[in-house]
């Protein structure tokens, strides 16, 4: 999987956030991403490190690949 791949892909699971501009200033807002399980194919990669060293879990849920960021170790 290529690191565009990756990124392509939408995360479940974590925080992410959301850019608001408040008061003319552009702000993040952290926000909750929904979390479900995932499950993968047989021959699939589960775990991949992003081009940072990231872990990230990649699996499927309602027929759509998913990300989630796991903890490092």
């Amino acid at each position: 999987m290529t690191h565009e791949e990756l990124d392509a892909l939408p995360e479940t699971g974590g925080f992410g956030y959301r850019e608001e501009i408040r008061d003319g200033i552009k702000t993040r807002i952290p926000v909750m991403n929904p979390a479900f399980a995932l499950w993968q194919k047989p021959d699939e990669p589960v775990s991949v490190l992003d081009s940072e060293g990231r872990r990230w879990m990649i699996g499927w849920a309602n027929g759509i690949k998913y990300k989630r960021r796991m903890r490092d170790l």
